[in-house]
């Protein structure tokens, strides 16, 4: 009997980040917020590179930090300091951008639940 571990594995081909001239691929992007007229935005796509970043950064710096990365990695620099700096930002709109931007990047990551950058485990 033939098992999935008896085939070859093939190697994945990905595809390139530049385009035939050599420029690279341009991203996609979708709002996420607008403020005082300038739209700000995220790759409407993100590379599951990011997840695995998030990831990364999880289990070296923790959960907290793994978030900043990652909101850090979305909306730029600007963006987070334009967020960040916001001396009206309510609670529940940053909690529905940063859920938003949480499922584009983790979409269904193995372990990833909603709410568990907050949970404390059991020791």
């Amino acid at each position: 009997m033939s098992s999935v571990d008896d085939q070859p594995f093939v190697p994945i081909v990905l595809k390139s980040t530049k385009t035939e001239d050599g420029s690279d691929v341009e991203v996609e992007m979708e709002p996420v917020f607008e403020l005082d007229g300038d739209l700000y935005q995220i790759p409407k796509k993100p590379s599951a590179g990011l997840a695995l970043g998030y990831l990364e950064k999880q289990s070296t710096l923790g959960a907290d930090a793994a978030v900043y990365w990652m909101m850090v990695e979305m909306l730029g620099e600007e963006g987070f300091e334009a967020l960040r700096d916001h001396p009206d930002l309510e609670r529940e709109q940053m909690d529905a951008i940063i859920t938003h931007i949480e499922k584009k990047v983790l979409g269904a990551v193995p372990g990833k639940s909603r709410g568990s950058r907050h949970k404390v485990s059991k020791r």
